[in-house]
């Protein structure tokens, strides 16, 4: 029974870092510099590994993590990762390129960053680290998440719509 408490308030422990690192995500997708919001979001990635390994007592390698993310990014289909490369490239458009790449970039980036730290939460709970992850056999289960994701921070951004006087 101990242990059980023990692994869901880890689970909670986990889902609150993975919250917290894709808000940073969504930050560093608002960077309004093309190029700069990537490297952000690559340093917020290896923050939130770190955290999530500490939590899971797995050792953690910036250089591998560092492989590890890219090698998932690279394995995943070129729509999902064409999304926040475009958003990032608009930015040197002009007032409309430039608010639109930031919006989508912001709101694309927290949905990649969830996805990661979802799929590692999963990874690290069944005993895997590092070293083990095979980001091309996790790549359809991280594509559902992101899609997932995506999906949910849209819906979260979105103000809900106002209320009309009453007919």
């Amino acid at each position: 029974m101990e242990e059980t408490a023990k692994q869901e308030a880890r689970e909670a422990r986990g889902r609150d870092i993975v919250k917290k690192y894709s808000l940073w995500s969504m930050g560093a997708g608002a960077l309004p510099l093309p190029g700069l919001d990537i490297a952000a979001f690559m340093v917020v990635q290896l923050r939130m590994l770190g955290e999530l390994a500490e939590l899971h007592s797995v050792s953690f390698h910036e250089q591998r993590a560092r492989g590890v993310v890219a090698a998932l990014l690279g394995a995943a289909s070129s729509t999902l990762l064409g999304r926040p490369l475009v958003f990032s490239l608009l930015k040197g458009v002009p007032v409309i390129g430039s608010t639109a790449g930031v919006l989508s970039g912001a709101v694309s980036m927290a949905g990649l960053s969830r996805a990661i730290g979802r799929l590692f939460i999963q990874h690290f709970e069944t005993g895997g680290t590092l070293l083990t992850f095979d980001a091309k056999a996790m790549r359809a289960h991280f594509m559902r998440e992101f899609e997932k994701n995506e999906g949910a921070e849209v819906r979260s951004a979105t103000p809900p719509p106002v209320p009309g006087p009453a007919v």
